[in-house]
């Protein structure tokens, strides 16, 4: 699943109210390096509830969904959207 396009919303995020990486270090209650990878797109040390927290701390609403399918299939997908 490629999470990268969808999790920028946290750069936007930082970006759209003027925050250092200092400072949305602080917020999110991460280090600043840990803020500069996520900015780079480095996800992978995160679990995905994880950042739906950091999300959330900065503002955004992050909304899940179970959806019946359209035609039965034996496995189900998951699809992240922004």
């Amino acid at each position: 699943m490629p999470l990268r396009p969808r999790w920028s919303h946290i750069g936007r995020s930082i970006a759209s109210q003027n925050l250092s990486q200092s400072e949305a270090a602080k917020r999110m209650g991460l280090s600043q390096p840990d803020v500069s990878k996520l900015l780079k797109g480095q996800f992978r040390p995160f679990s995905i509830e994880r950042l739906m927290r950091l999300l959330t701390t900065l503002g955004q609403d992050v909304k899940m969904e179970v959806v019946e399918p359209r035609s039965p299939r034996k496995k189900g997908k998951l699809t992240v959207e922004a």
